[in-house]
């Protein structure tokens, strides 16, 4: 059976591959393998094109988890520096806490140059880190009218008796029944009355009545006690050489209490005179 281009109709002759007349390629027996393998090309091929295109979806979603990313960081960082702004905020602005002369202002109802003033004198006693101020009524009018008295409480110490004119200035600082401050100045500070005697000399002299001479001076009890009795001994001196003694006593020296002494001098060649010892029981 005689084969035919199935493009013009022209007959074919043997195994020709074209068209001598048109030119077409001729069909072969097993064109339909070649036609199947062509589209099998086809589908590989489009097959290449659909996989080619789903890697770019894939490079816009790597792109997207990035901003989202990038979204998430920025929030985080806005989140903590809002945080220790806030803290910042929190512990310079209304945390709760105060300062001395805050404490000091709201308790004596005084702006904060009086404050400053009254904690400024308090430091330098050792009164140096206020927690409260209490006014306490029974203070009132103790050492003179028209004045308030104050408890002060303090990380060093407690019970610190702060007594107030009547235009805020300070009268009389004082703790454990001694003067920290008076007549507008120092006068101990908070370790030095700690580490006072138990019976301290707060003074002592030498006078004369005309007729005999006399050792004078004041004791005070630093203690929480009553002292059933108490002695002072005092040498006499002419320059360097010790000519005798004398000595005072007392009953009943009661707590915080002060005793004025008085020694009398019987020898004449007396220039000065020192106190050897203080005791009581």
């Amino acid at each position: 059976m005689g084969k035919y281009c199935g493009n013009c109709g022209k007959e074919l002759q043997g195994d020709e591959k074209f068209c001598r007349n048109c030119g077409t390629k001729v069909e072969t027996a097993d064109g339909n393998n070649q036609s199947q393998q062509l589209n099998v090309g086809q589908q590989n091929f489009s097959y290449n094109t659909v996989q080619t295109n789903t890697k770019k979806p894939k490079g816009k979603k790597g792109c997207l988890i990035v901003i989202i990313a990038f979204v998430i960081i920025g929030l985080f960082i806005a989140i903590v520096g809002s945080a220790g702004s806030q803290q910042t905020s929190t512990n310079s602005g209304d945390s709760g806490y105060k300062s001395q002369e805050d404490i000091l202002g709201e308790a004596l109802n005084v702006d904060a140059e009086v404050a400053g003033n009254i904690v400024s004198v308090l430091n330098s006693c050792e009164v140096k880190t206020i927690t409260s101020v209490e006014h306490d009524d029974l203070l009132d009018n103790m050492n003179k009218d028209d004045e308030k008295g104050y408890r002060v409480s303090a990380t060093e110490v407690d019970n610190v008796i702060l007594y107030l004119n009547s235009d805020n200035t300070i009268n009389l600082i004082r703790w454990a029944d001694a003067d920290l401050y008076s007549n507008g100045a120092q006068v101990a500070t908070i370790s030095q009355i700690k580490n006072r005697p138990d019976l301290e000399v707060l003074s002592f002299s030498t006078e004369n009545d005309g007729f005999v001479g006399y050792a004078v001076g004041e004791i005070r009890n630093n203690t929480q006690k009553t002292y059933s009795y108490v002695q002072v001994e005092i040498g006499l001196y002419n320059g360097e050489t010790l000519v005798g003694s004398t000595l005072d006593n007392v009953n009943n020296l009661e707590a915080g209490q002060v005793w004025q002494f008085k020694a009398v001098i019987f020898e004449d060649n007396v220039t000065s005179c020192k106190i050897k010892d203080v005791s009581g029981f």
